[in-house]
């Protein structure tokens, strides 16, 4: 769910114009093979419109904090995110937002992990070269060289 913007709606004086009416419309038409009211269109672009103007003033205020006259990437996407929800995080940057937390966090993550981590554990290699034993007819030792085979070739 999007955080609450913070942000008012922009008054008349301060509308933008990101993007209009008749490309919407076709973009409806030709893309869904359907029609749209006017009311519908025009309370699309006039949120369309707010939601850009909120975003590119927080990120010209993230600009700002750093003390540059630049608006660049970090700068939207954190400004997007706040604005209108997380997007799929890399495990890079789980990582680096991971760290960036107190020690006292940390430790509670590390918990959770390894609670994770124990709740689903993997079956062990005996238990996997019983199931393939079974399910393909193979004597259980012929199996289990293949299970610490297929093993040793992923941890390299």
């Amino acid at each position: 769910m999007p955080e609450d913007t913070g942000f008012t709606p922009l008054d008349s004086e301060h509308q933008t114009g990101f993007i209009k009416f008749t490309p919407v419309k076709d973009y409806i038409k030709s893309k869904f093979s359907m029609q749209s009211t006017k009311d519908a269109v025009e309370e699309f672009i006039s949120r369309f419109n707010s939601l850009t103007a909120t975003v590119l003033e927080r990120a010209a205020k993230l600009s700002q904090e750093d003390k540059r006259k630049t608006i660049m990437l970090p700068d939207i996407q954190t400004a997007l995110e706040k604005t209108v929800g997380k997007k799929y995080l890399s495990w890079e940057d789980v990582l680096a937002s991971t760290l960036r937390q107190n020690p006292t966090d940390l430790g509670k993550i590390s918990k959770g992990i390894v609670d994770y981590i124990k709740k689903h554990e993997k079956l062990s290699i005996q238990e996997i070269s019983t199931s393939i034993s079974r399910e393909f007819n193979l004597p259980k030792l012929d199996s289990e060289k293949i299970v610490a085979f297929i093993l040793s070739k992923l941890t390299e």
